[in-house]
């Protein structure tokens, strides 16, 4: 008896025709306070160079040890690489911001993706924010919504009453319309591909969108229930001092067919 491990399945979402590349917002609070512990070095991990492929951790001198200190020297690190592009630096609503654009297009995991962590330095809690605001993706490939915590599938057919006055007090039913509904549940992290701002996206377009319900990618024969849906509800749930965690819902618009990869 081979029980299937609830763990392993999971919903991807099929990208677009075009390789795109990913594009990450990077944001330094200003609120009057040092970002960082002393004045020292940070280390910028996870870089990719222009092909994707990882290269090492940089270490960025910060000086002054200010909010416009530490973006100016963030920024110029990382558009110093041949991976990336950064925009200048620019005041935002409570703080600095640029963006960084990947010169390699196409999907990025999770270790592939920058982060800013202590050097000599420690930096002070909530100072940086990253926000992916474009997901790198491969075209036509299948992308796991990250972070997920539940995965749901579920198939309907709507009954239409045939009955009349000769079904003897019985209700007589006939086979109508089928459908189907993914749904997911999942932790929020701004730096992930798949977030729910991406679902809110989908949402406000109304496109359709290519889904699998399927095992983890193994590698091997991997079952899938493949279909196009429209995402039909997204909502978010900040609790206090919780995990910030968001639920969106798929509605079928055509058959799902099924396969293996």
């Amino acid at each position: 008896m081979a029980i299937q491990n609830a763990s392993d399945l999971l919903i991807y979402k099929k990208s677009g025709s075009s390789d795109v590349a990913q594009v990450t917002n990077v944001f330094i609070k200003s609120d009057g306070n040092s970002p960082l512990n002393a004045t020292g070095n940070v280390k910028v991990t996870d870089l990719v160079d222009a092909s994707g492929a990882s290269v090492g951790d940089q270490t960025v001198t910060v000086a002054p040890n200010t909010d416009l200190g530490l973006a100016n020297a963030l920024r110029d690190a990382i558009n110093a690489l041949a991976g990336y592009s950064c925009s200048a630096v620019a005041p935002n609503a409570g703080g600095r911001l640029f963006t960084v654009t990947n010169a390699f297009a196409g999907d990025l995991s999770e270790d592939k993706t920058f982060k800013m962590v202590d050097g000599t330095s420690q930096i002070e809690s909530e100072v940086i924010d990253l926000t992916v605001t474009t997901s790198g993706s491969t075209a036509n490939a299948y992308e796991p919504i990250a972070f997920s915590t539940s995965a749901s599938i579920s198939f309907t057919r709507d009954l239409r009453d045939i009955t009349t006055k000769d079904s003897d007090a019985w209700s007589e039913q006939s086979p109508g319309m089928k459908s189907f509904e993914m749904s997911t549940d999942a932790l929020q992290d701004y730096t992930s591909d798949l977030n729910f701002q991406q679902f809110i996206d989908d949402l406000g377009t109304g496109n359709n969108i290519t889904l699998r319900f399927k095992q983890r990618t193994t590698g091997g024969s991997d079952k899938y229930y493949q279909g196009d849906a429209i995402v039909s509800s997204v909502s978010v749930d900040a609790g206090v001092e919780d995990n910030l965690t968001y639920s969106v819902t798929f509605t079928g618009t055509a058959s799902v067919t099924t396969g293996t990869d």
